[in-house]
């Protein structure tokens, strides 16, 4: 059986009342750094086999753009068999 891994991004456009998570309500230009970080430690992790899963949760993950979605997750071994992200549609 294959590890699963959990990746907290911690950005949020508002903190709710209900949440217990470590969250950041800040700036896009905080998403960046974060990730450039966080795929850092994923390297200097030595994780070196593929995960069976990855899901994405914390603050709210969709808040940052595909593009590093992607990166996180392809700093991770190829092979995985499922992908989920939190995520929290704006209303119009």
């Amino acid at each position: 059986m294959k590890p699963g891994v959990y990746v907290h991004v911690p950005f949020c456009e508002q903190r709710c009342y209900y949440c217990a998570f470590t969250v950041a309500v800040s700036g896009t230009e905080t998403y960046e750094p974060y990730v450039a970080r966080l795929i850092r430690e994923i390297e200097l992790s030595g994780f070196n086999e593929y995960p069976e899963t990855i899901f994405l949760g914390g603050g709210t993950p969709s808040i940052i753009d595909g593009g590093s979605i992607e990166r996180i997750i392809y700093s991770f071994p190829e092979g995985y068999s499922e992908r989920s992200q939190e995520a929290n549609p704006r209303r119009g």
